[in-house]
């Protein structure tokens, strides 16, 4: 079979750049402030875009070109399986043709860019398609769910301590406000799945997440279907700070957050 050609039609950006693990694995999932797609600037794709407002929805197919890895046909789900499953049974983003397919809130239009509200797009996503939302067409509310549960049924429960709600609000004014969303999206579905996600355990209820140079941490109440985030806390040694080399270009930030704090 001889290969596809396809040009995408425009990018995805948002307000600050997002690690995959910030992002919720399904649209509805994510609480975000969204973003917006800014389509080339061409006469014929802004004519493209006429009559879109009258649209709560939208379809966005996108290229997930950040995978970053070869397709397996069998994934471990990030989600409600502990087996691996046949990746067309999957939202897994490490298929053959890594193509995105996400039902976004349609914010509104301007020329060539469209805003967008919460999403599972990665800033930098090239955009491939746009189609409208139809509940008549496209909702089929006796449809099964397969081997998945709804997320509802499994959804936990994610309290913060006055100190992590304070820690977490100073980071969002230093414009670091993914670490809180990444915390919402790996904990409140297994958050002790050390074979998905960054956690380490300490001891008894209490756990660590990591997230790049942070880290939190949390208690997990499995039988109150409860995480408590305890507080948040650099993941730099003594070392790190006195090293002249800075990869992530964050060292001033964490230096800052723990004078603020009055952290040793």
């Amino acid at each position: 079979m001889k290969p596809l050609e396809i040009t995408p039609i425009g990018l995805y950006f948002e307000k600050e750049e997002t690690q995959k693990s910030s992002k919720a694995r399904q649209s509805i999932l994510q609480a975000s402030s969204g973003g917006w797609i800014e389509l080339t600037q061409t006469p014929e794709l802004e004519q493209a875009l006429s009559d879109v407002e009258g649209f709560s929805h939208l379809w966005i197919l996108f290229w997930m070109d950040q995978t970053g890895r070869r397709w397996k046909p069998k994934v471990l789900p990030p989600v409600g399986s502990d087996i691996k499953r046949g990746v067309f049974s999957t939202r897994s983003p490490y298929r053959p043709n890594p193509i995105g397919l996400s039902c976004v809130e349609f914010v509104g239009k301007e020329k060539n860019i469209l805003y967008l509200g919460a999403n599972d797009l990665l800033a930098g996503s090239p955009i491939l398609d746009i189609k409208p939302y139809l509940a008549y067409a496209d909702s089929v509310p006796q449809a099964s769910f397969g081997w998945t549960t709804p997320p509802e049924a499994n959804r936990l429960h994610i309290e913060l301590t006055a100190l992590a709600q304070e820690q977490l609000e100073w980071l969002k004014a230093h414009q670091f406000s993914s670490f809180s969303s990444a915390l919402q999206t790996q904990l409140e579905f297994e958050p002790t799945a050390v074979n998905k996600k960054r956690v380490k355990h300490v001891e008894g209820q209490t756990w660590i997440f990591s997230y790049r140079t942070w880290r939190a941490s949390f208690e997990y109440f499995e039988n109150e279907r409860k995480v408590k985030i305890l507080k948040i806390f650099s993941g730099y040694q003594r070392k790190d700070f006195e090293a002249s080399a800075d990869p992530f270009e964050d060292l001033e930030l964490h230096k800052k957050f723990l004078s603020f704090f009055d952290i040793k």
